[in-house]
């Protein structure tokens, strides 16, 4: 069963610069990135980035996964009301962790960031 959440090639999220892809084979390749920064239409700055990338066959792993109260994956609120989301992270590999963070990749979320706490490692 296929468990990932975009499809194969390589995808840029321009707002943060995370880069997304899908390997389709075991390898070590090298990637380049090129970033071109504007001001105002006008072009200031140019700056370009070798990535090693380094892909391993990992048949028996499986994903982690995230459990929330009724299953539930987004909430809505308005601007003046806080909101806590509740939910613990269990991944069934012994070996492997699972670490959540926050990147501040919403760019209209202001005031209290939520502070994340890592669950304990649950085995099934």
């Amino acid at each position: 069963m296929d468990t990932l959440p975009f499809p194969a090639g390589i995808h840029l999220d321009s707002l943060n610069g995370d880069i997304k892809f899908r390997p389709m084979k075991a390898e070590v390749t090298v990637a380049a990135v090129k970033v071109n920064e504007f001001r105002n239409g006008v072009k200031i700055a140019e700056i370009k980035r070798d990535l090693q990338v380094i892909i391993i066959a990992c048949t028996s792993n499986k994903p982690p996964y995230i459990i929330t109260q009724n299953n539930v994956r987004t909430k809505s609120i308005n601007a003046s009301q806080t909101v806590i989301f509740d939910f613990s992270t269990n991944d069934t590999n012994a070996n492997d962790s699972v670490f959540i963070s926050w990147n501040n990749s919403i760019p209209a979320l202001h005031g209290h960031i939520p502070m994340v706490r890592q669950s304990t490692h649950q085995q099934h």
